[in-house]
């Protein structure tokens, strides 16, 4: 994945999150880092700084599965929105969950 090399130094249960994000994505963990800088993650305000994060890929398996039985839930653009004006002053309404 990487064009150059950098060492990223993170304490061990940070780094058991990231290769347990990369596992569940079949992916590496720094393809999961280069992802999150790609998808703007750094670009949150001084606020969201520090706040926590749960990338627990138990979860994200259930919300899928759950999806996946029941086809409910929000179409991805509507919640790529909301997601992106929260930071606005003009934040939009949270997606309505429906029938997918």
């Amino acid at each position: 994945m990487a064009d150059g090399e950098t060492t990223l130094k993170v304490d061990p249960e940070t780094f058991r999150r990231l290769r347990d994000a990369a596992d569940a994505a079949g992916i590496e963990p720094e393809d999961v880092v280069a992802r999150m800088v790609a998808d703007g993650w750094l670009d949150f305000p001084d606020e969201t700084a520090g706040a926590p994060v749960d990338p627990d890929p138990a979860i994200d398996r259930a919300i899928l599965d759950d999806l996946q039985k029941t086809r409910m839930g929000a179409p991805w653009e509507e919640v790529e929105a909301w997601m992106k004006s929260w930071a606005t002053g003009e934040e939009l309404p949270t997606p309505k969950v429906r029938k997918l």
